[in-house]
């Protein structure tokens, strides 16, 4: 016999011989409600205090950077360097935020 009968056969067996489970619409909610409560994660806590403070650190290092070259007549390779590295670094910083908050929300 081949495999596809035999698994046919088996199927068959089972459906005749197994009591059909009954339908109870309440089960999901039943289940739900006994559930504890979602406890608050403290570490959230820390790795959004962590970006309030990167937050704080570059809207600094934007306005000394911005302030050094308006107080200056022409811009240099070093500030050039210094707005691509606080851009880069403010891209990162938003992507992780808005990956922490989703990764929050899916859980």
């Amino acid at each position: 016999m081949d495999e596809k009968t035999i698994d046919k056969k088996l199927r068959e067996a089972f459906d005749a011989k197994l009591p059909q489970a009954s339908h109870n619409a309440w089960f999901t909610r039943k289940v739900l409600n006994r559930l504890p409560d979602k406890r608050k994660n403290r570490a959230a806590i820390i790795e959004y205090a962590g970006f309030a403070l990167a937050a704080i650190a570059l809207i600094a290092f934007w306005i000394a950077s911005i302030s050094t070259v308006l107080n200056n007549t022409f811009i240099t390779v070093n500030d050039l360097a210094t707005f691509a590295t606080l851009t880069a670094m403010t891209i990162m910083l938003l992507i992780g935020f808005i990956h922490s908050i989703t990764q929050r929300v899916n859980l």
